[in-house]
C-alpha cells in the first residue's frame, strides 16, 4: 500500500512540475518601425525594389521588396545603428543603384518582461539622419519610444516620398 501511495504521489509531483513550466510567447526584440508615406496625400505608399542592409553586420533585412513599412532591429549594445537603403537610380543613364544611409541614434533600455521571458531591450529614439539622400526623402519622427514587442506594427519614423 505504501508503494502505491508513493507511486501516486510521484505521478502528481511530475504532473505538477510539467504544468508549471511556462514558455515566453512574446517577441523579446523591439524594432524600429518605418512607414513610407505619400508626400501629397499623407497616406501609406509602397516603395519599390527596396533592399535594406544592416551596416556593420552586412545582413540583408529586405531584398528587392515592394512595401509601405519596414521594421528594423537596433543594436542593444550600442547607441547608434545604421542601415543602407538601396534603391533603383533616379539618374537617367546611370546603371548603379542609389544607396542612402539611414543613421539612428538611440538609447537602449533593458526592461523586465516577466520571469518566463526575461528582459527585452526597449529603445528611445534620439535622432535620425538620411545621408546621401538622392531621393530627397523627408522624414518625421512620430514616436520616440520603441517598445513594440507586443505590437510589431508601431511606427516611429514616417518617410515622405
Amino acid at each position: 500500500m505504501k508503494k502505491i501511495l508513493i507511486y501516486i504521489a510521484s505521478i502528481f509531483v511530475a504532473a505538477f512540475a510539467i504544468s508549471c513550466t511556462s514558455e515566453c510567447y512574446v517577441s523579446k526584440e523591439s524594432k524600429l518601425g518605418i512607414s513610407f508615406i505619400d508626400s501629397l496625400t499623407y497616406k501609406a505608399k509602397n516603395i519599390t525594389k527596396l533592399t535594406v542592409i544592416g551596416v556593420g553586420s552586412d545582413s540583408v533585412l529586405y531584398n528587392n521588396a515592394t512595401l509601405s513599412a519596414i521594421y528594423l532591429p537596433l543594436h542593444s549594445d550600442n547607441t547608434s545603428t545604421s542601415f543602407k537603403f538601396i534603391l533603383p537610380t533616379k539618374e537617367e543613364g546611370k546603371e548603379t543603384p542609389d544607396t542612402i544611409l539611414l543613421h539612428i541614434n538611440h538609447t537602449p533600455k533593458p526592461q523586465l518582461i516577466s520571469e518566463e521571458c526575461g528582459c527585452s531591450m526597449f529603445h528611445t529614439l534620439n535622432d535620425a539622419q538620411l545621408i546621401n539622400n538622392t531621393y530627397n526623402f523627408k522624414f518625421d519622427i512620430v514616436n520616440s519610444n520603441i517598445t513594440n514587442i507586443y505590437n510589431d506594427k508601431e511606427t516611429q519614423i514616417k518617410i515622405l516620398h
